[in-house]
């Protein structure tokens, strides 16, 4: 009889950097049972297909850390065909990028006026007006959203998978947390290096 696998969930796994961690969990010599968690049920399910095209080691469970009901059907899921969850790793999360904000809104204001936007005025004319102009609604909605997934989803599904974990079998149970490079206090006082402009680079490593 083979020994038990460990009871892993990953929530926002169905790409970037979850996805990322469920294929090495996957390649590793490790016996891991993979829980695969997407709030999208299709792309989770393709994601984890194109991971374990048997299903033997990992499958997709659509949780969606902003919604207590999906948190609580997933929990109830995973209690039901094992019992216990060894590893959670909350790594769902959006991004709160200010400076997308905005070019998001003037590209919207531009285009309502037929014209193209000119992004490389966007910084100075916004240092130079402040909030004039700018509507703040769309700024609220932003910090509001990242907030409700990033730290109350975080912190209401470790909540509801701790029973779970405190019936580990692996042991200790360990909670991971996934943070980004913008969420660093340290690198908050390096906003003259430039680093801000290095973060947005599509080749700056993750």
């Amino acid at each position: 009889m083979g020994t038990q696998p460990t009871i892993v969930l990953i929530t926002g796994a169905s790409r970037g950097i979850g996805y990322e961690v469920a294929k090495l969990l996957f390649w590793s010599q490790n016996n891991y049972y993979i829980f695969l968690g997407s709030r999208d049920a299709g792309g989770g399910a393709k994601a984890a297909a194109e991971l374990d095209s048997t299903g033997a080691s990992v499958e997709p469970v659509t949780i969606d850390v902003s919604d207590d009901a999906s948190i609580e059907l997933a929990a109830e899921h995973i209690a039901t065909k094992h019992g216990h969850l060894d590893v959670l790793v909350n790594n769902a999360g959006i991004n709160t990028d200010l400076d997308v904000l905005l070019q998001q809104q003037k590209k919207q204001e531009q285009s309502d006026l037929g014209a193209t936007p000119d992004f490389a005025k966007l910084r100075e004319e916004i240092k130079s007006k402040g909030t004039e102009k700018f509507n703040l609604a769309p700024l609220r909605k932003l910090f509001r959203d990242a907030y409700e997934v990033n730290v109350f989803g975080a912190a209401a599904t470790t909540e509801a998978f701790r029973p779970l974990l405190a019936k580990a079998v692996a042991s200790p149970p360990r909670i991971v947390f996934v943070s980004s490079h913008t969420g660093s206090m340290g690198l908050r006082s390096e906003q003259s290096s430039g680093i801000w402009e290095k973060l947005r680079s599509p080749s700056f490593p993750t």
